[in-house]
């Protein structure tokens, strides 16, 4: 973690701070070793500590993650920084007890670790300004033995990977490093789950990236007794990654939970919330549909025409609904023992994620003039993405665009060249006049969809080229027609 290496990204899932006890936590970096010498109660103070030239000059965030249930009070007799701190700052818990409203609650947790980590710093005397995001994600059950959490599991993951999405579309990061160590539960492997699609959505946004390196540390586990030796954190998963994640199917993005399927009541009064919601996102679906559906394909040409409308800005207004599945939740208190927070409406972490690819291949992509892109235009931004989908689909673009630019040179050396210019031809037709041959009538103009997969998109019937020193390619048919007629629209 030494060296410029651009950006980096911290996410760090916290289970129950006030828990963690004061241990000497070793982190080796280079073959040198930081801490040791000072006992911490996180391992979140070494690694800031490997990383505090990056640190002082901007290059690294830090996104802690808590859930919800920290909403519970925890008491113990024995005492570490990290349970004073927590005690000196429970008015913060007391707070978020008492809201009457889960977007209090929230914003009070929020309050607190910001607060937290201040109080850690301050007592290790560290001098250190850290550009801090705290998610406060969805729990399940009663954790804490109070507050009982009734949702799906995966409100979770969705929660985290929205807010983790905004920042990956924000600003390019060359390193992410994920601090398994404190995480508990569910929290550990559904953040796994998500690092390779906050890769994904860094590669496609950032031009300036071609890989994104991820690191993953956890320490070794603490003896139940308060241990004297060293506590090592170790490097548990280094990985270069080169590639995107594509799923294969897109579920709905608005749903009700599973909670809210088995209490008809609860589901007839969240009803017309849910339909809005749906509705909204029904209205640019399609839109999201077409466009990765280029993508998970080698069709740079469909890609393109879809890039260069008006649909991303139409896009990017989605945020605000998928921002809001979470106003929707309910806190009752109907037993002052055991408050309970009932999430009705949730969110698939997958199809969330397909609305970010959307995003950022419409922040990549900045397309202006006329829809029709040159041969070199789709050749040196276009084609380039699709290296991270799969090196074989950037390898079959590449042959065929090259076998297209071969053509129009063969094109412009003949002697119809001149009484061609600025015109459009099918390179059907393009092809018969370089070789001579006779257009034949009746040619199949339907899209076929072994000929569009193997031809990158530029089926020769379907395709038509503006004959010019700077040659233009077009659709014959409106694409969105094209990914239906041939099966090709991911669904």
């Amino acid at each position: 973690m030494s060296g410029d290496v651009g950006n980096i990204l911290v996410v760090a899932p916290w289970g129950l701070p006030p828990q963690w006890r004061d241990v000497k936590y070793v982190l080796e970096v280079d073959g040198k070793c930081i801490g040791g010498s000072v006992k911490y109660c996180t391992t979140l103070i070494p690694l800031i500590l490997s990383m505090e030239d990056q640190i002082k000059e901007g290059k690294v965030d830090i996104v802690i993650i808590v859930l919800d249930s920290l909403v519970d009070k925890y008491t113990r007799s024995d005492s570490s920084i990290c349970y004073n701190c927590y005690s000196e700052l429970s008015s913060y818990i007391d707070e978020a007890n008492r809201v009457s409203s889960y977007k209090e609650l929230t914003l009070k947790l929020n309050e607190f670790i910001r607060e937290f980590i201040k109080c850690l710093f301050k007592k290790y005397w560290l001098d250190i300004s850290i550009n801090l995001n705290v998610i406060v994600a969805p729990a399940i059950g009663s954790p804490g033995g109070k507050w009982v959490f009734r949702g799906d599991l995966q409100d979770y993951e969705s929660v985290v990977l929205y807010e983790l999405g905004k920042l990956c579309l924000e600003k390019p990061y060359s390193k992410i490093i994920i601090d398994l160590s404190h995480g508990i539960n569910f929290m550990p492997s559904l953040i796994m789950r998500t690092v390779h699609k906050l890769v994904s959505i860094q590669l496609l946004t950032h031009k300036e990236l071609s890989n994104v390196v991820v690191e993953v540390f956890n320490s070794d586990p603490i003896p139940p007794t308060s241990p004297e030796r060293d506590i090592r954190i170790n490097r548990a998963v280094y990985e270069d990654i080169k590639s995107i994640l594509l799923i294969h199917t897109i579920p709905k993005f608005i749903d009700f939970s599973s909670v809210a399927r088995s209490d008809k009541p609860l589901m007839d009064k969240f009803l017309s919330v849910k339909e809005k919601l749906t509705d909204e996102v029904n209205k640019v679906l399609g839109s999201i549909r077409n466009i990765y559906s280029s993508l998970y394909y080698p069709l740079p040409l469909a890609l393109h025409h879809f890039l260069c409308r008006d649909l991303c800005k139409n896009i990017e207004g989605l945020d605000n609904v998928l921002g809001r599945f979470l106003d929707y939740v309910v806190i009752e208190r109907s037993d002052p023992n055991n408050p309970t927070v009932t999430r009705p409406i949730t969110m698939n972490p997958d199809t969330l994620y397909t609305y970010y690819v959307v995003r950022a291949l419409c922040k990549r992509v900045s397309i202006h003039g006329s829809e029709e892109p040159t041969i070199d235009y789709l050749d040196s931004e276009i084609k380039p993405i699709y290296k991270y989908v799969h090196e074989s689909l950037h390898i079959l673009i590449e042959h065929e665009l090259s076998k297209l630019k071969e053509l129009c040179g063969e094109l412009r050396s003949s002697q119809d060249y001149q009484s061609l210019r600025n015109t459009w031809r099918t390179l059907y037709e393009v092809k018969s006049l370089v070789s001579k041959s006779s257009t034949k009538d009746g040619k199949n103009r339907e899209p076929n969809k072994r000929i569009l997969i193997a031809h990158a998109g530029l089926q020769e019937e379907l395709t038509q080229i503006l004959i010019d020193d700077k040659p233009k390619l077009r659709h014959i048919l409106n694409p969105e027609e094209i990914l239906k007629k041939s099966r090709l629209l991911v669904k």
